[in-house]
């Protein structure tokens, strides 16, 4: 799946690029940076013996987490209405269990560090525009051109393509946590996902665009935090490091926080086989948003949809064009 997606990006990518002689002032390309917002299993609110019964998926937000994301972008504008963009970038994000409001969170004790590269294809559809809303700009010349100032909004959704490796601080350093499988499960660092949000764009002279997006992705993946499911057994890791990630309840010694036996660590007095205890809610995949601001550059150019949008404007010398006389004597 993940490679259909990739490939019709690159297809899509080709055809932009091909069409940049033929279709000046439809196409505009840019960059993108701002802040970045992690929703998952790792830190925030709800507690982690219960995270299926925390419904508020906005209300996990932890703030104090914040990260950032840039980017670069190409935009072709199919009709006035109807754009289409690649967007390529990278989103930070990271959690961490200390900071979190519940107990059961902060005795858990886990955190992750993820640099997700993303590529993706959005359509967007521009709901509103205010083309020439300067007061200034009738009538004013500025570089041989009318000095003009538009404004736009927008709202989109397409499909994205993420390369996710997460990490965790562990003794001083980064540790890449997909190959220990902490969890006793694999899962791939290619991630699917959907793009939702709305934006506004300010467009100076005609060429120069400056704008600010709310973005939120919904990934079909619930390890970009390398958290889902169940502790695993720890007598059956073979590696020291992953049973060391896999449960770090032990590296804590406030005597306040819930017992060390609730985190993974359980037997049945019975028939002392291990019981997996709760480490995350594997019914609610990952997700995170960003909020951008981008810079953008049009190309020039005069084609029929140029013409058609700022005719005035290609006539305006015609129009304001100083009659010279003849003396007469």
């Amino acid at each position: 799946m993940l490679k259909r997606v990739y490939s019709f990006l690159l297809l899509s990518l080709f055809v932009l690029i091909s069409n940049v002689s033929l279709a000046q002032y439809r196409l505009d390309y840019g960059v993108t940076f701002g802040p970045s917002n992690y929703v998952g299993d790792v830190g925030s609110g709800g507690d982690a013996k219960k995270l299926t019964k925390n419904l508020n998926r906005f209300g996990n937000v932890q703030w104090n987490e914040t990260k950032y994301s840039i980017g670069a972008y190409g935009r072709y504008k199919f009709h006035p209405k109807v754009a289409g963009r690649l967007n390529f970038g990278v989103v930070r994000v990271e959690g961490d269990d200390k900071f979190a409001q519940s107990e059961g969170r902060r005795a858990r004790n886990l955190n992750f560090k993820n640099n997700l590269i993303e590529s993706s294809f959005i359509g967007e559809y521009y709901f509103y525009q205010s083309n020439d809303n300067s007061y200034r700009s009738r009538g004013v010349w500025r570089s041989g051109g009318r000095a003009r100032k538009d404004f736009s909004a927008y709202a989109f959704t397409g499909v994205a393509g993420l390369y996710s490796n997460p990490k965790a601080d562990y003794n001083g350093s980064l540790v890449k946590l997909q190959p220990l499988q902490t969890e006793g499960v694999k899962y791939g660092k290619f991630v699917f996902a959907i793009p939702v949000g709305i934006g506004v764009q300010y467009t100076i002279n005609r060429q120069w665009k400056f704008g600010f997006e709310l973005n939120y992705r919904h990934t079909f993946n619930d390890y970009l935090d390398d958290v889902s499911g169940v502790y695993k057994d720890p007598t059956t890791f073979t590696d020291p490091t992953a049973a060391a990630l896999s449960n770090r309840r032990g590296e804590l010694t406030d005597e306040n926080l819930p017992p060390a036996e609730n985190y993974g660590v359980r037997y049945n007095a019975t028939t002392k086989e291990y019981e997996p205890q709760k480490r995350g809610d594997p019914k609610q995949d990952d997700t995170f948003m960003t909020s951008t601001f981008t810079v953008g550059y049009t190309l020039k150019g005069k084609n029929s949809f140029y013409k058609a949008r700022y005719k005035y404007i290609t006539s305006g010398k015609k129009r304001f064009k100083k009659r010279r006389g003849r003396a007469k004597f």
